[in-house]
């Protein structure tokens, strides 16, 4: 026996592995319900969907190629047909290229034949290429197409040109043919004639105005290249002019070399002696301010006292001076002057007293002197500096009036130049146009004239049957899609994956698609047919909520349904008859109060049951009722009380949980469907896991979804879902898996 869990009335999640810890799932939703996207069909839903709605498929193709021939019937009858076609080759526009003066066609950079294609396709469809036609030419007005829009217009009122416009605009087709020069006219008529005289009116008129477009355009084009060409003589007259009276003012042609030459050699010559000329004068001038500042400052340049030193008697009266100190100081004797003595000590001094008196006169004269010539010295060199200023200043002016006159001169024989060789290519260009415009070249020409057709070209069986038959595949397939996209039921496990994230416990094949199961109860197949593919698929089940959780915590499971019909009992019964086989005590209760069935399946009486068990724990012996199979006992619902609901969220559903644990390793209740009733709402919180049994093409992704919604608002666990009573038919599931599975048991 194993431990008894604690059971509380609310449940944490389960992770995802067995025994794991109970936590919330973090992946986010796949799938196409609340909170994913829905994913794109892949290529076994397409086929699915294919094959299911195969005969829709082919019963709209087939309405749809009876429609083709009867459209095809009916043009035939009243809308036949002809098509005439002709091919206009498109010439290069006629240019001159200024190049190498080619009359033919434009430079092959100048055209783009693209564009020359669609010119000349919106001319030949333009209204008033069709009115000159429709106005001029006999031949198609007295064809039978135009007289039938004559007749038309007489019943309708309009005017019969608009109405041949509006055909034209219909059947009338130009179109440029791809990587050649050349454009295909063609025209759907109802007689042969009249398409072939239509496509070669138009042409004709087209290649007509082509023709006089062109021979207008060189005449234009001759007249102004005749006036460039006058324009550019009397251009180069004007230039010869005044390169002769340039020659005239000058003397002489001013691109000599010579004359040139000289002025610029006698310029070097007169720069040197300019510079040489105003480094003089600056150095007199500075010579002079420095004597001038010298004397402002009380001192005698040095010329001064060299003059002073110099002057005759300044030398004359010094040497009177030493003379007398001489004899002065030979006549004093100890100390003692004679008369005679001082006799020449006062004639020496009266000498000194002179001395310095004309020194001081030829110190001033030697100043004014010295200043005098400083300042004739700096004039000098000024006037000099000046005079070749001038003469340099004479030869530059020389220079740069020959050199104006030269390249004036070269400018103007430049000029001549060109004038004469534009003149002479206008005047090529004057004979090439003359020789153009007596050719009268056109455009546009005809490649090949318009054919008189001889077969159909509307209606074709070939062009309809087809698009018939393509509509009606497109018709179908949009139908048989729609249907898949506006389906929501669920068919298989990816449309479960739609709702969301849930674990797919396993898929039950419908009952009545497996041979084996004739005359076996569904309630017993695992134990009582247990070689049948539902047997397989149903331990497949079991196997599965093994791996997704542990049995060791998860001994309360709750089996319920979107709805009524589900196969939900059939599930919870085999489900507990396949754990029983692996062991384990198992105990089934019955917990739909508003429709009880497991007492019918097994055949026992309702008298004591889930209600007796309730109301006390101890009625749980006597109320439990054995079954066929080892280690599974069941427990009917007993007589239904009327607050079942408040019942099973009272603690006496605890205190039945707690002692049926004592008994048995599992408890499995099937109660009634989770959006009908109340009860299973009230047992999913209470209970270690819930299973939930969604039928195939029953239930919807919705339901599903509702059922997820509630179980996630309420806090109970979902151990994952069956998919139950999935079709083996045209469209469904496991139709080759069924006769596989028994081809292996066979060959086994």
């Amino acid at each position: 026996m194993t431990t008894l869990p604690t059971t509380s009335n609310f449940r944490l999640p389960r992770g995802p592995g067995p025994g794991g810890p109970m936590v919330p799932p973090t992946q986010p939703p796949t799938g196409g319900g609340p909170g994913g996207l829905a994913p794109a069909l892949t290529p076994a839903d397409i086929w699915r969907v294919l094959r299911g709605n195969l005969w829709l498929i082919a019963a709209i193709v087939i309405v749809a190629i009876a429609v083709g021939i009867g459209i095809y019937t009916y043009l035939l009858k009243n809308d036949p047909k002809y098509r005439s076609v002709g091919q206009l080759l498109v010439n290069r526009p006629y240019r001159i290229n200024p190049t190498n003066q080619a009359s033919n066609d434009m430079a092959n950079e100048d055209f783009n034949l693209v564009i020359e294609q669609r010119t000349q396709q919106a001319q030949i469809t333009s209204e008033a290429l069709w009115s000159d036609v429709l106005e001029k030419n006999t031949v198609v007005r007295d064809s039978a197409w135009f007289k039938k829009l004559q007749e038309k217009a007489a019943r309708t009122g309009v005017d019969a040109v608009h109405l041949a416009k509006q055909d034209l605009d219909d059947n009338l087709r130009a179109t440029p043919i791809q990587d050649s020069k050349l454009i295909s006219l063609t025209m759907d008529c109802a007689s042969p004639n009249d398409a072939h005289d239509i496509v070669e009116a138009i042409g004709n008129a087209h290649i007509d105005n082509q023709r006089q477009l062109t021979f207008d355009r060189t005449n234009r084009e001759l007249n102004a290249a005749s006036q460039y060409r006058d324009r550019y003589t009397n251009f180069a007259r004007q230039s010869r002019d005044k390169m002769n009276a340039l020659m005239s003012r000058t003397g002489g042609t001013p691109t000599e070399a010579g004359r040139l030459t000289i002025k610029e050699m006698q310029l070097s010559q007169l720069v040197g002696a300019q510079m040489k000329a105003a480094m003089d004068a600056s150095e007199a001038a500075s010579q002079l301010k420095n004597i001038s500042d010298q004397i402002q400052a009380g001192k005698d340049p040095y010329q001064v006292d060299m003059m002073v030193r110099r002057d005759d008697q300044v030398m004359r009266l010094q040497m009177m001076v030493d003379q007398a100190d001489l004899e002065i100081d030979s006549g004093t004797i100890n100390g003692e002057q004679s008369p005679a003595t001082r006799a020449k000590v006062s004639a020496r001094n009266a000498a000194r007293a002179k001395l310095e008196r004309t020194t001081a006169e030829v110190r001033g004269t030697a100043r004014a002197q010295i200043v005098d010539s400083a300042q004739s010295e700096a004039n000098s060199k000024k006037l000099e500096r000046e005079s070749i200023d001038a003469q340099v200043e004479d030869l530059r002016n020389q220079l740069s009036e020959i050199t104006s006159a030269r390249a004036e001169y070269m400018s103007l024989n430049t000029e001549y130049e060109d004038y004469k060789t534009l003149e002479r290519e206008q005047g090529e260009r004057v004979a090439v146009l003359q020789n153009a415009a007596r050719q009268q070249v056109a455009s546009v020409n005809w490649s090949s004239l318009p054919t008189k057709p001889d077969t159909l070209s509307s209606p074709s069986l070939k062009v309809i049957l087809p698009l018939a038959i393509i509509g009606g595949l497109a018709l179908s397939l949009g139908i048989a899609f729609l249907r898949e996209l506006s389906d929501t039921s669920i068919r298989s496990p990816r449309d479960i994956t739609r709702v969301g994230p849930m674990n797919v416990l396993g898929m039950v094949a419908r009952e009545s698609d497996d041979p084996e199961l004739t005359g076996v109860p569904l309630h017993t197949v695992i134990s009582t047919a247990p070689a049948s593919l539902l047997a397989e698929q149903l331990r497949q089940v079991r196997t599965r909520l093994q791996h997704a959780v542990s049995l060791d915590t998860t001994r309360t499971i709750l089996v319920t349904s979107p709805g009524p019909g589900d196969g939900k009992t059939t599930i919870a019964c085999n489900l507990a008859a396949g754990l029983a086989l692996n062991g384990r005590r198992i105990l089934l209760v019955d917990a739909n109060f508003h429709r009880p069935a497991l007492h019918k399946l097994y055949n026992v009486s309702n008298d004591a049951g889930f209600s007796n068990v309730l109301e006390s724990a101890s009625n749980l012996e006597v109320s439990v009722k054995k079954t066929p199979t080892a280690n599974l006992e069941l427990l009917t619902t007993g007589p239904r009380p009327a607050n079942q609901t408040e019942l099973l969220e009272s603690p006496l559903f605890t205190d039945f949980i707690e002692r049926a644990l004592e008994e048995y390793d599992h408890v499995i209740f099937d109660a009634g469907p989770l959006l009908v009733v109340s009860e299973a709402v009230a047992l999913a919180p209470r209970v270690d896991g819930v299973v939930t049994v969604v039928r195939a093409k029953k239930n919807t992704r919705g339901m599903l979804s509702r059922v997820k919604d509630t179980l996630k608002q309420i806090k109970a666990e979902q151990l994952g879902v069956v998919l139950n009573g999935v079709q083996t038919w045209g469209g469904g599931y496991y139709a080759r898996n069924i006769k596989t599975y028994y081809d292996y048991q066979i060959d086994k």
